[in-house]
């Protein structure tokens, strides 16, 4: 496989297994990096993961294949079991810059992939761990042994509750964003990492947690909380208002009222549209700070300018005059959008016999080079080839 892109030359071994695992991985083969999965003899399971997309010929694939298996190669060892299989692993791992894995570091002891043993192997080798509550000798808490889930490592770092419902309940918004955050912590890691490498000569380990990195992306409720003394609301800004959806006369809008100088714009024109054209002075009103603790009134003065509006009306009003709005896009419209279309971030992936999928690129444009759009490797297609060729590039360096 020719790779192209930024990352053209940069040699990556994977164990790894399930989204934080393969997520991040991938975005290093879309910018070119060569990517090499090593799999099982079975294959990851993920590869059985449905729903099955039909491809012709017999033959189909996982939904997670086609998602997050792209732009990278498979490779089929036993680690455990075959001594030859070890043998090719660990010349692989020599001729690598970078090893990433998602195992717990408990596995990766066991199958002897931890990075004690992988750097002595190869002591230029940056190695990339994404767990779930981090490598041991880096700290560990009373999480450590919690099974890292989505959905369990985002209502431990406080993620759940900032979704949190009317009633107080936590809720989950349905997407995996510990699994794809970590996993582009992961990928930033790598990069940081190979910096380091080439500076030094030296490799390094990094240790990319879930927890860790829903923390980070937890970082304004932290801070708000230390500042005010208080756990700001939950599905709002701690720092300024309006900001949020609002009902309009056939759906919902989004209103950005991101400062106080935005909030005086907002005045301008809402204010003598719902009779109140001296809204722009109300003292109560004009610190960001002041109009959160006033949200349930404020919220009914918005809808007061919302819902006698259909959001278009809304959105085009307030655009026309400066002030933050759009329209929240389910995923079929999202799809049709120019804006998706002139980008490329949605690609078609397309099945010899089957239907076209939809997949995402990579979210970073570097000179414009462009990305690969490829299909998921079938198990153990690259062995021999993926050998073949580190072997060459080591000998060409």
């Amino acid at each position: 496989m020719t790779t192209a892109g930024s990352l053209d030359g940069v040699r990556v071994l994977c164990v790894d297994n399930y989204l934080a695992g393969n997520y991040g991985a991938m975005l290093l083969a879309l910018h070119g990096a060569d990517v090499v999965k090593v799999e099982t003899p079975s294959g990851e399971a993920m590869r059985r993961s449905r729903p099955l997309v039909p491809a012709g010929d017999d033959q189909t694939w996982s939904h997670f294949a086609l998602r997050m298996m792209r732009g990278k190669r498979s490779i089929s060892l036993d680690l455990d079991g075959s001594k030859d299989d070890r043998s090719a692993f660990e010349e692989l791992v020599g001729l690598a810059d970078v090893f990433w894995t998602n195992l717990r570091p408990r596995s990766a002891r066991r199958r002897r992939v931890d990075a004690q043993t992988l750097t002595a192997l190869n002591p230029r080798l940056v190695y990339v761990s994404v767990t779930g509550f981090g490598l041991p000798e880096n700290g560990e808490g009373e999480f450590s042994d919690v099974p890292a889930f989505d959905i369990l490592v985002q209502g431990l770092a406080g993620m759940l509750d900032r979704n949190a419902d009317e009633y107080g309940r936590p809720a989950y918004n349905g997407l995996p964003i510990a699994d794809q955050v970590t996993s582009t912590y992961a990928a930033f890691g790598a990069l940081v990492g190979l910096r380091q490498r080439d500076s030094t000569g030296v490799g390094c380990v990094v240790d990319v947690p879930m927890f860790d990195s829903m923390v980070a992306l937890n970082e304004k409720a932290i801070s708000m909380f230390g500042m005010q003394g208080a756990v700001p609301p939950p599905r709002l800004s701690a720092t300024t208002a309006p900001f949020g959806l609002y009902r309009a006369a056939d759906g919902w809008v989004c209103i950005a009222v991101g400062s106080d100088g935005v909030w005086r714009r907002f005045c301008q024109v809402v204010g003598p549209l719902i009779g109140l054209p001296e809204l722009e002075r109300d003292e109560s009103y004009l610190v960001g700070t002041d109009r959160v603790r006033r949200r349930d009134e404020l919220g009914d003065l918005v809808e007061r300018f919302t819902l006698p509006r259909t959001a278009k009306e809304v959105v085009d009003l307030l655009l026309a005059n400066e002030v933050p709005a759009g329209l929240p896009l389910e995923v079929d419209r999202l799809l049709e959008t120019d804006q998706v279309k002139q980008r490329g971030i949605v690609r078609s992936l397309d099945l010899a016999h089957g239907p076209a999928i939809p997949v995402v690129m990579s979210p970073v444009t570097v000179g414009g080079a462009p990305q690969r759009v490829d299909l998921p490797p079938v198990l153990d297609a690259d062995h021999d080839q993926v050998l073949n060729d580190w072997r060459e590039c080591q000998r060409s360096r």
